[in-house]
């Protein structure tokens, strides 16, 4: 198995306040809080030198479909939030993001985290036939969990007010703060990215002693 990890995340309604002609990175231009959080650990992963395996980080944007970190774009105003499950499966096959995210989550990875609002999901149209390189854990609503098909390897973790509460985080953010906390764990300990992938493993419980370590660190 590769030493990498994958890691993708959806893009934001709120966005870096520029003139419209002004390009910068899709990892700089959203500045809603879920990706605000989990930006906080994707540098401190980098920082680390990726301990853990190599970070494939990816951004779903309802324009521009599966985006590399560090692609030039303009702001826009576009998203899949609202629209209807017709409309967002034309979209995303417009925009190539079913077989985009089907060859990513099929090269092999040490481990894969979908952090996607459920339009996201939809949009990706994982089926029983999508192929993994690896273990993925997907954080969702318990809706969307009931959409996702079973496919060997993909674990759902669902997430709701309670969760938002146990990590005193407001539910939207909620993704990316967990994104964060396991990108700032495994960059100190990246040997528990194998206690991490197993299929049994309490991974919110997990996550939630990590917080308390760093709090106890600080």
């Amino acid at each position: 198995m590769s030493r990498e990890i994958v890691l993708v995340s959806s893009c934001t309604s709120s966005k870096l306040q520029i003139p419209k002609r002004t390009s910068t990175t899709a990892e700089a231009l959203y500045t809603g809080q879920q990706h605000v959080r989990l930006m906080r650990g994707v540098r401190a992963y980098r920082a680390a030198g990726e301990p853990a395996g190599e970070l494939r980080f990816r951004i779903l944007s309802a324009l521009h479909g599966l985006m590399i970190p560090d692609r030039s774009i303009r702001p826009y105003d576009h998203s899949f939030t609202g629209l209807p499950a017709s409309t967002i499966r034309r979209e995303a096959q417009e925009k190539n993001i079913p077989a985009d995210i089907g060859s990513l989550l099929r090269r092999p990875f040490e481990l894969a985290v979908l952090l996607l609002a459920d339009p996201y999901l939809r949009a990706c149209d994982l089926t029983p036939q999508t192929g993994l390189g690896g273990p993925v854990i997907a954080f969702c609503s318990p809706a969307a969990a009931v959409r996702i098909p079973r496919i060997p390897g993909l674990r759902t973790i669902t997430l709701s007010n309670t969760e938002a509460r146990r990590f005193s985080c407001g539910l939207i953010s909620l993704k990316g703060e967990l994104g964060r906390r396991i990108l700032s764990r495994l960059s100190e300990h990246p040997r528990e990215i194998e206690d991490l992938a197993g299929s049994q493993f309490d991974v919110l419980h997990w996550l939630e002693y990590a917080r308390q370590l760093e709090l106890t660190a600080a």
